[in-house]
């Protein structure tokens, strides 16, 4: 009994002491403060967000300490939000063990965490120049205006912005691009649906042209092409109808319409004009298209730059579509001249030479006048139109679906009042994904059906076509990168404090506008021009409109100035790559009408200089007054008319009928 009496005593003992010992242990446990600063910092100039996180150290690892919720101490940060303009430090209290602090500038070499517990941490923080922080956009620029290598001139600016985030250490800069920066923006979820959605895209494309899908369309339009007004008009129609790529519209309608247009005794130069101006404005402005996973893309680029969180980067592509005036100006003029039967410019001697000598060419035209189409497949529309159809079709199913489903709604719940937030809440990158395949699936489906190709071969096809896009996804991601690498650098920030009350927010569309068309013009690339202005322009903008009373979004709807700005980027980008000698468009435009590439050049850069002004004074300067957008389209197009009518010189026959069989 003593012995039982013993071990029992005993046991109770030990008990007690581990747990005195465990409560001795748990009050005394090891916690820690973790400041998250910026890479760098500039002096006098708003910084990122920092981050205070607690942390204890649990079984020899740290964690967040989520039952921490006392308040800290912050020295050598300034808290913008404060009216009292000298203050140094201030508490706050920390929710779960962390908190972010936004909206501040720091103004010491060391911020100083204090917590009430007794617990402190300091950070150095690392300083550079400001105007370090604008050289990667500036180098990516002047490069490509020298190299005339956008891939060179992007990859370049990032690798200078990391070697100051690395604190001067170059290896450090150029490891961490592809390990961390690169790889951080391939990885993302939406980034990964927007690549794999251009992939997909490009394939099918390439699946269209290759089964004989756009001569189908083109027999069909070309049969009503019998007079001159009726064979531009055709030409432009083509255009509109091959919206989804921009190459595969300069390519096939000039190869295509050609024949029907030196019948007609039309200039190899008004043809060249008419298919370059229908190319790649018009897959800028299609919903669907190879460049809307791009142009998605840099929407997020430049909404990551605002305080806006929930957001649909479709959506904003649909409501800046408006505001893009260079694209929509450049799809109508065409339009006036062909029905106005008047030219001006160097384009007039060209007409003149057709109607007049008979002449659709020159003779430094000679060596381009062979055919070349090479697609021996028979023509068959059909596929064309199943994929292109399905697409479009599966796109706004769910962009419907995936809004619905995030607003907790059904479909018979969707009325045109609340039709904007459905859109709104819907998932772009989910419903790109489903279009992008889906799309694949039919295509492959109607070219198996139609007994045009066999699947072995329409998959050796579709792999060709994805690999067209390479270029533009690697230019997409170099955006991505350069976006975060300006984030780190607070080059936003700077630019922002830079200018000042310097610039006025009511012109900013239009001085955005005219940067974009001579980067653009410049270097010949639209994608490379967006990918290098998203990053600054957005941030920029979001800032301005702040310091004015203004949000970039209120009440669901997006700010006019916001979305002219986005428009204006889209349109300049658009202007070098519609008129520079250097883009490829411009080539590809000239080689598949037979036009020599300068005479191309030059009788179109009158056109284009002429929708620029136009864009420029009657849209992007009152869009900056509150002037709806629509009444600028309309007030451009009817300057259009006047111009053309009392300035051009109209055509010296009526139409010259075409009695040869084609």
């Amino acid at each position: 009994m003593k012995k039982i009496t013993f071990y029992l005593t005993l046991i109770i003992f030990l008990l007690c002491s581990n747990f005195s010992f465990a409560e001795e242990k748990e009050l005394n446990e090891e916690r820690r403060i973790k400041t998250e600063l910026p890479s760098v910092s500039i002096k006098g100039v708003k910084t990122k967000s920092i981050k205070i996180i607690v942390e204890v150290k649990k079984a020899g690892k740290w964690e967040i300490d989520r039952s921490y919720n006392d308040k800290v101490e912050i020295l050598g940060i300034k808290n913008l939000d404060s009216k009292d303009i000298s203050n140094s430090f201030f508490t706050k209290p920390l929710v779960e063990g962390k908190i972010s602090l936004s909206n501040i500038e720091i103004i010491s070499d060391s911020v100083i965490v204090k917590s009430s517990s007794g617990i402190s941490n300091t950070s150095d923080i690392f300083f550079i120049n400001g105007f370090f922080s604008l050289m990667p956009p500036i180098i990516a620029i002047v490069l490509a205006f020298l190299t005339h290598s956008v891939t060179i001139s992007i990859f370049s600016g990032i690798i200078f912005g990391l070697f100051f985030v690395y604190h001067y250490n170059i290896l450090s800069a150029i490891i961490h691009f592809f390990d961390k920066f690169m790889l951080d923006a391939i990885t993302d979820k939406s980034h990964a649906s927007i690549i794999i959605f251009c992939l997909t895209l490009g394939g099918i494309i390439k699946l269209i042209g290759s089964s004989g899908g756009v001569e189908g369309i083109v027999n069909i339009v070309t049969k009503y092409a019998s007079t001159r007004k009726s064979g531009l008009f055709s030409t432009w129609f083509m255009g509109l109808l091959i919206f989804f790529d921009d190459y595969a519209s300069a390519l096939l309608v000039g190869n295509t319409m050609r024949p029907y247009t030196d019948s007609l005794k039309i200039s190899r130069e008004k043809l060249s004009y008419l298919v370059d101006t229908m190319a790649a404005p018009v897959s800028c402005m299609a919903v669907i298209s190879t460049w809307i996973g791009f142009q998605l893309g840099q929407i997020e680029i430049a909404m990551a730059g605002t305080s806006v969180k929930e957001f649909s980067a479709y959506n904003i592509f649909l409501a800046s579509l408006p505001y893009n005036f260079y694209c929509i100006f450049s799809i109508i003029f065409p339009l006036i001249l062909i029905f106005l039967e008047r030219d001006f410019g160097s384009m007039v001697v060209a007409e003149k030479r057709a109607l007049i000598e008979g002449k659709v060419y020159s003779e430094k035209s000679k060596n381009l006048i062979e055919d070349n189409n090479t697609n021996n497949i028979k023509p068959q529309a059909l596929n064309a139109i199943v994929p292109i159809l399905s697409i479009i079709l599966i796109t706004a199913y769910g962009i419907l679906y995936t809004g619905t489903e995030s607003l907790g709604l059904t479909f018979s719940e969707i009325t045109f009042s609340n039709l904007k937030s459905v859109m709104a809440a819907s998932s772009t990158s989910k419903v790109l994904l489903w279009s992008g395949i889906l799309g694949l699936l039919f295509s492959i489906t109607s070219i198996t059906l139609t007994k045009t190709m066999k699947i072995t071969e329409a998959v050796d096809v579709f792999i060709k076509g994805a690999s067209s896009m390479f270029f533009a996804i690697v230019i997409l991601c170099q955006a991505w990168v350069l976006a975060s690498v300006c984030s780190e650098l607070g080059t936003n920030y700077y630019l922002i404090n830079l200018i000042g009350d310097g610039i006025s927010l009511s012109f900013l569309p239009l001085i955005v506008f005219l940067v974009a068309s001579i980067i653009s013009f410049a270097t010949g690339t639209s994608y490379g021009t967006m990918g290098i202005l998203f990053p600054l322009v957005a941030p920029l903008t979001a800032s301005l409109l702040a310091s004015n009373g203004l949000e970039v979004v209120s009440s669901g709807n997006y700010n006019n100035i916001f979305l002219g700005v986005i428009g204006a980027v889209f349109s300049g980008a658009l202007f070098g790559d519609h008129c520079s000698p250097i883009s490829d468009t411009t080539t590809m435009s000239s080689l598949s009408t037979g036009c020599d590439m300068l005479e191309h050049f030059s009788t179109q850069l009158v056109y284009g200089i002429f929708v620029l002004i136009v864009s420029a004074l009657t849209g992007f300067i009152t869009i900056g007054f509150g002037i709806n957008p629509f009444i600028s389209i309309l007030f451009g197009i009817i300057s259009m008319i006047i111009f053309t009518y009392f300035f051009g010189k109209k055509h010296l026959h009526k139409s010259i009928i075409n009695t040869e069989k084609i």
